[in-house]
């Protein structure tokens, strides 16, 4: 019998014209008042703003003191609340205009860049079937499907670290010094699409320092080209900070979002509602002075975080075994089967449903694996500095999602293992023969 051989170019990208389609249809099906309801409008507003030629200076938008209704007036201006590289993609994407189709368009096609990272990577360190696997699960994968093009971050976030994450492991293969250099770039713009991967960067040192053989001289040519390129991407927006705040900062988030995650508020909504919610109980719990000294800071962006810092890092220091019973709970809310913050039960049962079978045979595909775990490591410290910042500040479900693809890598190795050992009594049952299986090998 003639078996029909099937083109493995052919099959990803069918994957990849399924994923697109799915991610484009699905929200434009829903409308534009939707789209612009379940973003974060606020990234668009400042996109405008930088097409106007105002920049990335503008008044902020607390929710969470629409929230708090203070019935007081508390704004201020923000230069480097938000990291810079999502809301110039916006700009560029959309050009000032409101125009929705264009953002879902691109984004869509940003998400199956991740749909072909997935396929890369998982051919790269587990081989083709493996791969072609982890691609189809990311293409099918619902929270994707529905969160790709929403105006957030998260979409490019996951596709940008995943794309630093196969390029580190190609370059430690080949030892090419443009690979490392490229490495670096992609690691730097992922840093300025969300700095809570800074932790993650720190630790890419560390890796390539066990996996780069040839000894100290090859390491040393690698790391200076990783830390280079790495460098001279962020170095534009930390002088552009210096000239405008006064300090070579990547954002001035960090401040407030330590306090909202430590103070005697963090769990009165979060983790079952919105983190906002806990944050604006948080703000109806301060004082007349302290609130009164939150208005004088408001013309000093900087200072004004660093007075969350100090207020966050006081709760912390007066409260060690509550803040550690609570980072486990942070940690358990990030890597839930349940949603975070809390959504309508049908949504619920298809994210279980979903995401579940993945972080099972995910952490199974860890263990089998486990004897290459120096290699491996690179994929472990990007799990391990997402604990360690959930620990310290917090995380919902979206903070999360970009590790998924990762556990689809893990699942599909372990799938593909389970396949291979059951083989023989699967074409038993199915009919078919192990010569048509490897016609798609």
């Amino acid at each position: 019998m003639r078996v029909l051989r099937v083109d493995r170019r052919v099959v990803l990208v069918l994957v990849a014209l399924g994923a697109l389609s799915m991610r484009v249809s699905s929200t434009l099906y829903f409308g534009e008042e939707y789209f612009w309801n379940t973003g974060y409008r606020e990234y668009y507003n400042l996109a405008r703003s930088i097409v106007e030629g105002s920049g990335y200076c503008r008044s902020f938008h607390n929710i969470a003191l629409e929230i708090a209704d203070l019935g007081q007036d508390i704004s201020g201006e923000e230069c480097a609340h938000w990291p810079p590289v999502y809301p110039l993609f916006l700009s560029v994407v959309t050009m000032g205009d409101n125009d929705y189709v264009s953002i879902i368009l691109t984004q869509a096609l940003v998400g199956v860049g991740t749909i072909l990272c997935a396929f890369l990577l998982g051919n790269h360190i587990f081989g083709y079937s493996t791969g072609i696997l982890a691609a189809l699960i990311a293409a099918l994968y619902p929270y994707y499907v529905s969160h790709d093009t929403s105006i957030q971050e998260t979409g490019i976030f996951t596709f940008s670290t995943i794309l630093s994450v196969f390029l580190l492991y190609k370059a430690a293969s080949s030892r090419s010094l443009l690979l490392w250099s490229l490495s670096g770039i992609s690691l730097g713009v992922t840093t300025l699409i969300r700095t809570s991967v800074v932790l993650f960067d720190v630790l890419v040192v560390l890796w390539v320092i066990m996996v780069v053989k040839g000894g100290f001289r090859a390491r040393t040519f690698a790391m200076l080209a990783l830390v280079t390129s790495f460098a001279l991407v962020l170095i534009p927006w930390m002088v552009r900070n210096t000239v405008v705040l006064g300090k070579p900062l990547l954002t001035t988030q960090t401040g407030r979002f330590l306090w909202i995650g430590n103070n005697s508020a963090t769990f009165s909504h979060y983790p079952t509602g919105y983190i906002d919610q806990s944050e604006g109980k948080a703000w109806r719990g301060l004082t007349y002075a302290e609130l009164d000294k939150i208005r004088d800071l408001s013309v000093d962006e900087i200072g004004q975080s660093e007075w969350f810092f100090n207020r966050g890092t006081d709760f912390i220091l007066q409260n060690p075994g509550l803040t550690l019973q609570r980072a486990g709970r942070k940690i358990w809310a990030g890597f839930s089967w349940n949603f975070s913050p809390e959504k309508d039960p049908l949504r619920q049962q298809v994210y279980f449903f979903s995401y579940f079978p993945l972080l099972v045979l995910g952490i199974v595909g860890i263990l089998l694996t486990w004897r290459r775990w120096r290699e491996l490591s690179l994929i472990y410290f990007l799990f391990l500095a997402f604990i360690l910042v959930t620990a310290v500040f917090w995380a919902h479900t979206s903070h999360r999602s970009y590790l998924d693809v990762y556990l689809m890598v893990f699942a599909a190795y372990t799938c593909t293992v389970i396949y291979q050992r059951s083989s023989p009594w699967i074409f038993r049952c199915c009919g078919l023969t192990q010569r048509w299986y490897r016609s798609i090998e």
